[in-house]
């Protein structure tokens, strides 16, 4: 069976799900790993026969770095970048430290590696799955799925309501279901350190012959595909939030 949307769709529906049943059942749920948060993800994806599913699926343009899951071509076989129709995912789950310096340029890194894996494999899909506790989800991207107040749930250490201010992954990603689509150009000199960052560690080394270009990851496009909770459903303490890069 092919990895369509919907199957990408109803497997994040099940990792929304593992988590709200985590957060009932257990006292251990903040212990969650970022690492864990896939099994239940490609379980619902073996469950409903979709097959080829890799975790840890060896980077095509990146040596030595992985992706979290891929759905398509053996790992191992020979990679046609003009004809791969593979499906990339990659995972985050929110921490308390999720608007420090590190962890932003540890998401602009992911985004990044999606975007330049969708533009040299142009036939292939890729998707980034953020989620956490709803008050850490709220805290680090300044959004309330379901609350009419935005400001109710951002409060600081003494209970006081703080100011809705937008953190910089809003510039990155939508976080409104009615306007999905983002589009960032990562020329502007507010982006320098990431891309500086971003070369360092990605494009300063030898790729086995592979080329990144600079322009090709001067412009983000990203697609939100899915927000939960959504608006009205509050009973699970968790939110996930899905979208397409290119």
């Amino acid at each position: 069976m092919i990895c369509s949307i919907e199957s990408i769709l109803r497997s994040s529906q099940c990792v929304y799900n593992w988590l709200g049943y985590l957060s009932k059942a257990s006292d251990n749920s903040k212990l969650i790993a970022e690492s864990s948060i896939k099994f239940p993800f490609v379980e619902c994806l073996e469950r409903h026969s979709i097959k080829d599913i890799y975790l840890e699926y060896r980077h095509p343009l990146f040596k030595g770095k992985r992706i979290d899951v891929c759905v398509g071509s053996n790992a191992e076989s020979e990679i046609d970048f003009d004809t791969i129709q593979n499906v990339f995912i990659e995972f985050k789950f929110v921490r308390g430290d999720t608007l420090s310096d590190k962890e932003k340029q540890r998401y602009f890194n992911d985004i990044m590696r999606l975007s330049c894996l969708k533009k040299k494999c142009p036939q292939s899909t890729c998707y980034l799955l953020i989620c956490g506790e709803t008050i850490s989800f709220n805290d680090a991207f300044r959004y309330c799925p379901g609350f009419k107040d935005i400001s109710s749930m951002l409060v600081d250490k003494k209970g006081k309501k703080r100011k809705n201010k937008k953190s910089i992954y809003n510039k990155w990603l939508s976080f409104n279901m009615q306007f999905r689509e983002k589009s960032t150009d990562f020329s502007k000199i507010q982006y320098n350190k990431y891309i500086k960052s971003f070369k360092d560690e990605y494009l300063c080394k030898k790729r086995d012959g592979v080329a990144v270009e600079d322009k090709e990851i001067l412009i983000l496009n990203t697609h939100l595909k899915l927000m939960l909770p959504s608006k009205g459903s509050i009973d699970n303490s968790y939110s996930l939030g899905l979208w397409e890069i290119s």
